[in-house]
């Protein structure tokens, strides 16, 4: 068997050692960007602190890793770095990081020196527990080795106790003497009840990782992430803490305890964000507040929608799609205690399936191509200027988009049909009406698969995309995959499924750049013109806006954002950008918008909700040709809500300061949602200007939220503190657009 381990490495290094932990191999090498050098060095610690006797080497492709040809430059030089423990012995591929060039270069090359071995290429589904292959059958996962701490030094964060951690672990040793003496020690009435609700978790949690298995679930508590900065390390100084971390076996569920209901809808944008940034993308989140019964939940309108409103910025991620649970849930303190036998299952999930393996056919034999326009095949997911960018890149006659339970397709087909008419320079068709689209198949210039498959199906997905191949060789045409958008899975898939004489392509938003991957005489990538964007089908929730700001924000949101400072921020950004020649278009946050012919003597109703998170969300976003630029600009008071008792305008004890960690957050949670709009074509401007909070401590928070690699820096929010009259935010402007290829 294979006692090498090839893995790519990305921006989440959780995956990567779950598959170093899994196959234990004596060599395990890393194959990295400039980006990402740091995330493998984490991963070589953690693996060798397990594997002693294992040797762990770390590979850099370079910076440019959206370049098929740089990537095979790349996969020569290991080879040739490691001679006959590659070229002439049997090794494992990780395909699970990395960019989608490496993981389709590093696939293709693995199939073509061991065609039969697909048990020896696949790539880590965190979510599910275990490593798919190519040709559908899987493993689980090994999780010996991993720890609560280990999980949190995996993503640069070393771990410290509370100052309750004493308290806490009193009352859940020992419930009466223990709450007794915590009452004596603690006269905070709510430093007691926080004390108190955390020990009776505590308690329940330990009650029920009593009877797992040795090493499959750990309760850690009363932990806070050190301030790294040189002489703030103490708990004063703390960036976030955590009440409970639950693991079980590889998957942490971050638990906050809450005295009352209304106290989660406030915290749960910054709860997910340090999960996250902590544990990695797979961390769930559970709030546990002390109730009677569930029925409390219906009874907070707000709480019944927390995943939208108040973590707007992590909508995709908190669904709960495909069968699989919310990353939020909140239960009573009851209910937990009621957690029987079944709790695992319950929180973190069903146990991985077995999966069946099946053959994977070799690709359809070309015929002539007699046309000149290709098919273009893509899968869906994430921002959708992938496929747009893709469409002005190839110019095809038609498309196919591979359709998948998670994401419904359907909406994506007119603006695709229109970019299609943009790029020949054809008239844009007139939408359709009715119902005359069906959501799967068709033959028209948009169209999708015939039948869904499931995004981390590979043979499924080969089987369907090969189907339409097939379709388009009886057409004469050539054929384009372009595996920009969607899954790593479904990029391997699409190229999995191609014959050598069809073009496996890559499309940078950010570069406009289009790869081509060929093998035999690599090219480098090539540039194609901008976009034309229908940003109305993007920019989903938001509006047109051809009136100021101040005379549109709803009530509340003027609460939470400053609309005026919003305002002349666009229009400096605008200026700048149509001083360039070129047009600039300003959206706005639907939700930040006030109702028709609301009385300002009234309570909030239903559809002002929102408004009470606007500060988690762009609140106007100005469009230039292909790029986006989000504006922010959290007030450091804010709204405070209250269930059924808010009134307009506010009463002064409802107005709360903010913290610079949770001014951060919002500035954060903004960028994340145009991220998972825009992907890299965006950028985040925080307007921090009048902001009474310590500049550097909130710029330095922000950097903390964002981690991010160098190729993602896009994502990163930049804080300006300039007012937007001065020269400095002007300057400030243009550097952004110039980053932006503006």
């Amino acid at each position: 068997m294979p006692q090498t381990l090839v893995a790519l490495v990305g921006t989440n290094p959780t995956p990567i050692l779950l598959s170093a932990l899994t196959y234990r191999p004596r060599r395990l090498v890393l194959v990295h960007s400039a980006g990402t050098a740091a995330q493998a060095r984490r991963i070589a610690e953690r693996f060798t602190d397990v594997e002693r006797s294992a040797a762990a080497d770390l590979f850099c492709l370079g910076q440019d890793v959206g370049d098929f040809s740089a990537v095979q430059e790349g996969y020569a030089r290991l080879l040739e770095e490691y001679g006959t423990a590659l070229a002439d012995t049997p090794w494992r591929l990780c395909f699970t990081g990395g960019t989608k060039p490496m993981s389709v270069v590093f696939a293709l090359e693995h199939a073509e020196l061991f065609p039969e071995r697909h048990d020896w290429r696949g790539y880590v589904d965190a979510t599910g527990g275990d490593i798919r292959f190519t040709d559908g059958s899987g493993r689980p996962v090994d999780h010996r080795g991993l720890s609560v701490a280990a999980l949190a030094a995996l993503h640069g964060v070393e771990l410290a106790r509370t100052p309750d951690h004493e308290l806490v672990e009193l009352v859940a040793r020992q419930p009466r003497r223990g709450e007794q003496e915590v009452r004596r020690r603690l006269p905070d009435a709510r430093h007691l009840a926080g004390v108190l609700a955390e020990g009776r978790v505590l308690r329940c949690f330990r009650e029920l990782a009593a009877h797992a298995a040795a090493g499959e679930v750990e309760v850690a508590h009363s932990l806070f992430v050190p301030d790294p900065r040189p002489g703030r390390g103490g708990g004063q100084h703390a960036i976030g803490d955590f009440d409970l971390v639950v693991r079980h076996r590889h998957r942490v569920l971050c638990v906050e305890c809450k005295t009352a209901p209304q106290d989660v809808p406030r915290s749960a944008g910054w709860t997910v964000t340090k999960a996250r940034r902590v544990f990695g993308d797979a961390a769930l989140v559970l709030f546990v507040y002390r109730g009677g019964s569930s029925g409390e939940l219906a009874a907070n309108p707000r709480l019944d929608r927390v995943t939208d409103d108040d973590v707007w910025a992590f909508n995709r991620h908190l669904r709960g799609q495909a069968g699989r649970r919310p990353q939020v849930r909140v239960l009573t303190d009851r209910q937990v205690r009621e957690l029987g036998p079944g709790w695992a299952e319950e929180l973190f999930g069903p146990e991985p399936r077995k999966w069946e393996r099946r053959g994977v056919l070799p690709p359809i034999a070309p015929g002539e191509a007699t046309g000149r326009d290709p098919l273009l095949i893509s899968a869906v997911g994430g921002s959708r200027l992938g496929v747009l960018g893709a469409v002005y890149a190839h110019r095809p006659a038609r498309t196919v988009l591979v359709r998948t339970p998670e994401i419904d397709v359907t909406t994506l087909r007119p603006p695709v049909e229109a970019a299609m008419a943009h790029a020949r320079g054809e008239p844009v068709p007139p939408p359709r009406r009715g119902r005359r689209s069906r959501r799967g198949g068709g033959s028209g210039a948009v169209s999708c698969l015939d039948r869904a498959v499931a995004a981390a199906d590979i043979p499924a997905a080969v089987e369907a995309v090969r189907a339409e191949i097939h379709r388009a060789r009886r057409e004469g045409r050539p054929v384009v995959l372009d595996v920009t958008a969607g899954s790593k899975a479904a990029s391997v898939a699409l190229a999995l499924a191609a014959h050598a004489v069809d073009t496996i392509a890559y499309t940078d938003p950010l570069t406009r750049r289009v790869s081509v991957f060929t093998p035999a005489d690599p090219e480098p990538a090539r540039p194609f013109d901008a976009p034309e964007v229908a940003w109305s089908s993007v920019l989903g929730g938001y509006e047109p806006l051809d009136r100021p700001l101040p005379a549109v924000v709803g009530r509340f949101a003027a609460q939470q954002v400053d609309a005026e400072l919003l305002e002349e921020a666009a229009r400096v950004v605008a200026d700048r950008a149509e001083a360039r020649g070129r047009r600039a278009r300003r959206w706005v946050d639907g939700e930040a918008r006030a109702l028709p012919g609301q009385p300002t003597g009234y309570r909030w109703t239903d559809g002002e909700l929102g408004q009470f998170a606007a500060q988690e969300r762009p609140t106007l976003v100005v469009t230039v040709a292909d790029r986006a630029v989000g504006l922010t600009a959290p007030r450091e008071r804010h709204h405070r809500y209250r269930r059924g008792v808010d009134v307009y305008p506010p009463e002064p004890d409802r107005m709360r300061r903010l913290t610079a960690g949770e001014w951060a957050h919002s500035v954060y949670a903004a960028a994340s949602r145009l991220s998972a709009l825009c992907g890299v074509a965006g950028r985040t401007l925080a307007l921090a200007h009048g902001v009474g909070l310590d500049p550097n401590r909130t710029a330095d928070l922000v950097d903390w939220h964002s981690y991010a690699t160098a190729y993602q820096d896009a994502h990163r929010p930049r804080v300006l503190g300039a007012r937007p009259g001065e020269t400095a935010f002007a300057e400030d402007v243009d550097e952004v657009l110039d980053e932006l290829g503006l």
